[in-house]
């Protein structure tokens, strides 16, 4: 087991290559490990599993991938990993759970799955929630406010004194209110 016969007549045993194995005496071929499997020496009788956080999808393999951030992988003798939902992201490799996945933060979205990182909302706009999945959760912020920075969970108040009737304001150009009219921020100008 291990090895194999080359040819008729022969009478010296050669060891499997690593990635295929022999479990029978006097084969004349070894045979390529199935995938999600590995043969990691020579002369392997049989071929292990590739662990949980790793994965082999093609056959004859001497060692198993690690599952690349923005993928988990569960189960023993997997082929490829399983990439987390739209709207979590994942950072580290090998990992080998869907919990591993976390919701994108506030003030950020992902809309494709398998990812290790969440895009920002752009300036002008916010996202109050987790696991955003989309830019539409990028939410313009509302009148008298304004968001000069990107990947934000809430807008900022135009100063006391100013206003704004510019929804997805992305600096802080608020309107000084008119003689006699006043604001504490955040709202419009008021008689």
């Amino acid at each position: 087991p291990g090895t194999y016969v080359a040819g008729t007549g022969a009478t010296i045993c050669i060891s499997c290559e690593a990635g295929t194995y022999s479990f029978k005496p006097a084969q004349t071929v070894c045979t390529d490990c199935a995938i999600g499997r590995y043969a990691s020496t020579l002369g392997e009788e049989e071929c292990a599993l590739c662990s949980p956080g790793t994965y082999i999808g093609d056959p004859g393999k001497s060692v198993c991938l690690a599952c690349v951030p923005g993928t988990y992988a569960t189960n023993f003798g997997q082929t490829r990993c399983d990439k987390c939902p739209a709207g979590k992201y994942e950072t580290t490799s090998d990992s080998q759970s869907s919990s591993s996945c976390e919701p994108c933060p506030t003030g950020h979205y992902q809309y494709q799955s398998g990812e290790s990182q969440c895009i920002a909302c752009p300036t002008g706009k916010y996202n109050p929630n987790f696991g955003g999945k989309s830019d539409i959760d990028c939410l313009k912020c509302p009148a008298n406010t304004y968001q000069d920075r990107t990947g934000q969970s809430v807008c900022t108040n135009c100063p006391a004194g100013t206003s704004s009737a510019v929804t997805g304001q992305t600096t802080s150009d608020c309107s000084t209110c008119d003689v006699g009219s006043y604001t504490s921020g955040g709202k419009s100008c008021q008689s």
